[in-house]
């Protein structure tokens, strides 16, 4: 029975000596993992209250704040760093727009026709008038015969004069600055002439009848002048071949011109023309063997196209 209560009091002195060493001098224990992060709140189902314990909160109410985390030796745990310092401003900077934005470059202007409204370059000139003509055939006419015993000469004038309708037709190129130069016709016909006769102090007169018609015309080359090539006035004349007809006598004549052409399009115009002819040439009357010289004039008022 002794030796059980020694062996009780050893024991008890041991465990006693060895729970002072260990809250003196031991080493400290790690410390516990943190807690993991709460999860969010939700209502939970309120469960019976144990005897003695805190009654949940009331429904609806913010969750309970969480002390702040110790270390290890269960002092609150330092305040988080304060922020750094905000990032340095980036100047703003202009992009150019995309291709699909970018402002369209402006078109091209048109070249200019430098010919537009210009007199140059290949010519044309066409129109139709009327004027007024006049044409003098002068000769000898022979009458009778050396057999008969009867013979004889007397001269003779014949007048021809009357309206009709005046043409032209000019083709050309421009050489220098307003100066054409080139090839054409101009002529008139006299419709159904009247006719006086003057022989041997003799004076008969009377009209051509049907559709004859007495027609005087030039064919040669011309120059014509335009003083602004921009302009319309114009000057014009023609010298070359000639024939009046009705006696299909031929010679030489010509023909000047004057006019003004207004601008209807960049190469055309068109406008009023005076113009002037003249043409000589011979003949032979029927049954006579002597020649006869024939001369007119025209004066006319044509309206004419040009291209040019």
């Amino acid at each position: 029975m002794k030796k059980w209560g020694v062996s009780l009091v050893s024991s008890a002195v041991l465990g006693f000596a060895l729970t002072a060493r260990a809250q003196t001098g031991a080493a400290p224990t790690p410390a516990a993992a943190p807690p993991p992060p709460a999860a969010p709140y939700s209502q939970p189902a309120s469960p019976a209250a144990a005897p003695g314990a805190e009654p949940p909160p009331p429904a609806g109410a913010p969750p309970p704040v969480s002390a702040p985390a110790t270390d290890q030796e269960g002092r609150p745990g330092a305040p988080p760093p304060p922020p750094g310092p905000p990032p340095p401003m980036q100047e703003a900077t202009y992009a150019a727009p995309p291709p699909a934005y970018a402002a369209a470059a402006p078109m091209p202007a048109p070249a200019e026709d430098r010919h537009a409204y210009r007199h140059d370059g290949f010519y044309l000139r066409f129109g139709i008038g009327a004027g007024y003509g006049r044409v003098v055939g002068e000769g000898t006419l022979d009458f009778g015969s050396p057999a008969s015993g009867i013979s004889g000469s007397s001269d003779f004038t014949a007048t021809y004069t009357g309206g009709g309708p005046a043409y032209e037709l000019l083709i050309g190129g421009t050489v220098a600055r307003g100066l054409v130069i080139g090839g054409g016709l101009v002529g008139q016909d006299i419709s159904r002439p009247k006719v006086q006769l003057d022989s041997a102090g003799l004076t008969t007169t009377g009209q051509i009848r049907g559709d004859s018609a007495l027609g005087v015309g030039a064919l040669g080359p011309f120059i014509e002048w335009y003083p602004d090539e921009t302009g319309g006035f114009h000057l014009g004349g023609m010298v070359g071949f000639a024939i009046i007809g009705l006696n299909e006598s031929s010679g030489g004549g010509g023909s000047i011109w004057a006019g003004y052409d207004f601008w209807i399009g960049k190469q055309w115009s068109m406008g009023p023309e005076l113009r002037g002819a003249w043409a000589s040439g011979k003949w032979t009357p029927v049954g006579q063997t002597r020649e006869a010289d024939e001369s007119g004039s025209t004066y006319e008022l044509v309206l004419s196209f040009v291209y040019h």
